[in-house]
């Protein structure tokens, strides 16, 4: 089994290599252009998609509830013993992700977003302040964390559970 391990991370690790490495040359060569394209697509991306967005994580919201007061909730990701009860692990996981990103943007968010609103709102306005505060909780209130936690749970069952 390890040498079929070895001959599929072969290529996989020489594409995103030299994906990479590609994009830092692009970046480094061409900074203005790149900086502009970014900005372009950023600016096309957030018109097409930014309320879907916002449904999208609403909808990850309810369907991780779903999952976790379902029977699919009862599935057991591993073999070993439970070293850890539900609401241990519920509780590392959120002081873990929060511990290390507070670090760098959870107190300082609202203030970028304060200098920098976007929605064609003016910088450093009271309306700016006002949108600042619950966009950043948009990043990291409970529909962050249904995104997380989905995403955890697809890994996490593909892992444990299928052995792929």
């Amino acid at each position: 089994m390890l040498s079929n391990v070895k001959k599929k991370d072969v290529p996989l690790i020489a594409i995103s290599l030299a994906a990479i490495v590609f994009i830092a040359a692009t970046l480094s060569l061409f900074p203005q252009q790149t900086a502009q394209a970014a900005d372009s697509i950023f600016n096309g991306v957030t018109r097409l998609l930014g309320s879907t967005v916002q449904v999208l994580v609403l909808l990850a919201l309810g369907l991780v509830l779903y999952l976790a007061t379902s029977k699919y909730g009862n599935i057991r990701l591993g073999e070993g013993k439970v070293e850890y009860s539900t609401l241990s692990w519920l509780f590392m996981f959120i002081c873990a992700g929060l511990g290390s990103s507070t670090l760098y943007w959870g107190v300082a968010e609202w203030a970028y977003y304060y200098q920098t609103p976007g929605l064609n709102i003016a910088p450093q306005s009271p309306k700016a302040l006002e949108y600042s505060i619950p966009y950043s909780f948009f990043h990291w209130g409970v529909s962050a964390w249904a995104t997380y936690t989905l995403a955890s749970l697809i890994m996490a069952y593909h892992f444990h559970v299928r052995k792929k």
